[in-house]
């Protein structure tokens, strides 16, 4: 392999992203500290000297994918050096050291600026450049131009040992040469990032790290640690931040939205009292982001519905930018299994919890089951479909439980075969595609505003709302894993430009585009396939993506709607 001084090819590298949004975030800040050091993302893995596989390590079919990946990528491309990165990384540091001589580094999560470290000592040769490249300043604001861990110093210490997620982990050097670098979990990593890899517009912002909830099945709080917060002005700043660089939606993550300025709340009591003192600290901050001016969506995702924080209702009523969309996972509708997976609700609370979201702001509920957790039986099964049908959710997900180690469901009696859970799952699925349907039936013949992710090539075979799911597929280059979202994908083709998309050369045939309204998330949920005249200048200027346009529903195609233009928005606030 070529010096990096020599070759601006030897400066390239290439990101296979899994995992979650939090992940997504983690990501986006190592494209931003690389970029800094003079490093270029490619989107083929085959023009890269460096490939970084960030992980996820949340449950068993996530581990394999990864997995599977950086074995591809060793195999594919024998000359590159590989970094495992990510959260399957930061929980097995010290096993893949010694026992994965396909990654020549594996990195942990603990702090993410540390990435250059990992690189360095990858490439030596290049590392003497990084002064010089960095010199030429940053355009970065309030966040800083470098990822940082917000609320905490990198930290250095005792070197890889166990899977103890809270030690202080450096660099150190396996018989193999693995370089390692498994920062410890303290604080927030946060910081400037400069490409996106949702479609345009859209962008995640997290506000937490950790989870200290404890929930039985869950290896949260062994791969991120405990429940970690920023402060409010760092997170405002970000979010201005993310405004001036284009983002019309900005969607709050962390493991439990819930528990935002809880810290120090003791670990696996989601019902601990503290969670309860008003005013939370997340109607605190949604008022702060609410004394932003401008036109901007705010979602918030993952809210643990054993403490959620009612005092937000108000704000969200006093503005309309805050949408009243909720990722609750209640993961069961069984009370006896609901306890036993270290949570303090029932049944009827999380029903109750619902049906107050939707009378007081006619809410959106997103949920997620988990079935055949260990001690599952039919009866609690046939509770949990019955809890599906009363609660009514406009979108689910329906996962078969993972045996994770090191969590306390591992050791339970009774494991569900897992043939036996993925049924289980099925079933529900099933009944929330019917859910889900009668549902968004429901919005025929209403308006919305619409933010545009993606415009679809005139011509293309059967066009349909269908179809227009599979144009988002665009042949990623590169590696498994890689997914194509946009402009900014990850070893993926770019989507059309937004101005070049409208030469039909059918006059009769309708221009189409995707994009979603506000009660369909990024990634999650269905889109809304947008119809609109190509003789229509007004429509042309109006429909381009990232921008927001009203549109009018005509029908359901599955989780999807079809709908048809019918001005620019002029101010792009929900409908609800």
């Amino acid at each position: 392999m070529c010096a990096a001084e020599k070759s601006k090819e030897c400066r390239r590298f290439f990101l296979d992203q899994h995992g979650c949004a939090k992940n997504q975030v983690d990501a986006e800040l190592i494209i931003h500290v690389l970029a800094e050091k003079g490093w270029e993302r490619c989107e083929d893995a085959a023009d890269a000297a460096l490939i970084i596989v960030n992980s996820c390590g949340f449950i068993e079919s996530a581990k394999t994918e990864s997995i599977n990946s950086l074995m591809d990528a060793r195999a594919a491309y024998p000359e590159a050096k590989i970094i495992l990165a990510g959260c399957l990384a930061e929980r097995y540091a010290a096993e893949f050291a010694e026992n994965l001589p396909e990654a020549d580094a594996v990195f942990g999560n603990g702090d993410i600026a540390r990435i250059t470290e990992v690189v360095n000592a990858l490439f030596p040769d290049a590392a003497v450049a990084d002064s010089r490249v960095a010199a030429g300043g940053s355009s970065a604001r309030a966040s800083g131009s470098d990822a940082r861990v917000s609320g905490a110093g990198s930290v250095s210490g005792a070197a890889v040992a166990n899977h103890d997620c809270h030690a202080n982990a450096t660099t150190v050097s396996a018989g193999s040469g693995c370089v390692v670098v498994r920062p410890a979990q303290k604080g927030v990593s946060a910081g400037a990032r400069d490409e996106f890899l949702n479609f345009p517009s859209s962008a995640y912002l997290k506000i937490t790290e950790g989870c200290s909830n404890c929930c039985s099945f869950c290896a949260i709080p062994l791969i991120r640690g405990s429940l970690r917060s920023r402060s409010i002005p760092e997170i405002v700043a970000e979010f201005k931040e993310l405004l001036s660089k284009g983002i019309f939606e900005v969607n709050l993550i962390g493991q439990d939205l819930a528990a935002f300025g809880r810290d120090g709340v003791k670990p696996g009591d989601s019902g601990n009292a503290a969670y309860f003192k008003e005013p939370s600290p997340l109607s605190e901050l949604l008022r702060a982001l609410s004394a932003v001016p401008g036109h901007f969506w705010v979602r918030l995702l993952y809210i643990h519905p054993d403490h959620f924080p009612l005092d937000i209702i108000p704000v969200l009523k006093a503005d309309r930018r805050i949408l009243p969309y909720f990722d609750i996972p209640f993961q069961s509708g069984s009370t006896s299994i609901i306890k036993a997976m270290n949570r303090c609700g029932t049944a009827e609370s999380y029903l109750s919890l619902a049906e107050k979201l939707r009378s007081e702001l006619g809410a959106v509920v997103r949920t997620t089951f988990l079935c055949g957790f260990p001690g599952e039986t039919e009866e609690n099964a046939a509770e949990t479909e019955a809890f599906l049908g009363k609660l009514q959710p406009d979108w689910s997900g329906c996962f078969a439980y993972s045996r994770e180690e090191d969590t306390p469901a591992y050791s339970m009696k009774k494991q569900v075969p897992a043939a036996k859970a993925a049924k289980r799952a099925e079933r529900l699925q099933e009944k929330q595609s019917e859910i889900t349907e009668s549902r968004l039936k429901a919005r025929v013949g209403d308006v919305y505003d619409v933010l545009i992710e993606e415009l679809i090539p005139t011509g293309a075979p059967d066009a349909t709302v269908a179809g227009a799911d599979e144009a988002r597929i665009a042949g990623a280059q590169g590696i498994s894993g890689a997914r194509d979202v946009g402009v900014n994908a990850v070893g993926g083709a770019p989507v059309a430009d937004a101005t070049g998309m409208h030469d039909a050369t059918d006059s009769d045939e309708p221009g189409l585009a995707l994009g979603r309204a506000w009660f369909q998330a990024p990634d999650v949920d269905g889109t809304c396939v947008i119809r609109y005249d190509l003789d229509d200048k007004k429509a042309i200027d109006a429909v381009r993506v990232g921008k927001v346009v009203t549109v009018k529903v005509l029908a359901v195609n599955g989780v999807d709607l079809d709908t048809v233009f019918v001005r620019p928005a002029n101010s792009p606030v929900a409908e609800n």
